[in-house]
């Protein structure tokens, strides 16, 4: 019949097209992880520069991985490129949002590429995903209030560390606030907050 035949022309064409819509993707995607192993090749051998370019090359194949992403910023990291860096970190963590490891390099980056903004938001989510016996919260932390105070906003980020320090009375953490009282300053508060760090630091002496 005319109509069954027409219909069998059709249905053969659209699996032909899906036939060749797979294999495209399966190449982009295969190109993609040989580029990858590339740029690991070059990147062990300390030729950064080569593996930055298979990097990018890897992510103009798959814009949606991850891990090419996260390598492009370590790799430029290596190469002192900190705003190209920052970028390809915020978007490695932008496809995978819970690495908290991923989220503290990125958080480290947009605070050393100056975009404090973006830097405040990075520091908080790495807070979110770090348990509560990490180590590196309160370098998370101490970051966090400085990031806030270089975008002007210096009673909040003098806040986070006062809490901090009314939490926990660490001697750092007072040589801490001392810092950025300074920083802003507020000489006499910090020249206290500093005095206070040295009497506990000297009677948790043994």
């Amino acid at each position: 019949m005319p109509g069954t035949s027409k219909q069998m022309k059709m249905i053969l064409v659209v699996l032909i097209l899906l036939g060749a819509v797979t294999i495209v993707g399966y190449h982009f995607l295969r190109a993609s992880d040989i580029q990858m192993a590339s740029a690991r090749r070059a990147f062990d051998a300390g030729r950064y520069d080569v593996a930055e370019e298979a990097l990018i090359r890897a992510t103009g194949y798959d814009p949606d991985n991850a891990r090419a992403w996260y390598r492009l910023g370590i790799t430029r990291k290596c190469m002192g490129k900190i705003p190209g860096a920052a970028e390809a970190l915020a978007r490695a963590v932008e496809l995978n949002d819970s690495n908290v490891n991923w989220w503290f390099e990125c958080a480290q980056l947009q605070q050393w590429a100056r975009r404090f903004d973006a830097a405040e938001r990075a520091w908080k989510r790495t807070l979110d995903l770090l348990p509560p016996d990490d180590g590196r919260r309160r370098e998370a932390q101490v970051n966090l209030a400085r990031v806030i105070v270089f975008q002007g906003d210096v009673d909040r980020g003098l806040e986070v560390l006062r809490e901090m320090v009314a939490s926990s009375d660490d001697p750092e953490l007072r040589f801490d606030l001392a810092q950025l009282l300074s920083w802003v300053g507020r000489l006499e508060e910090s020249a206290k907050q500093y005095q206070i760090g040295l009497q506990q630091k000297s009677e948790n002496q043994p």
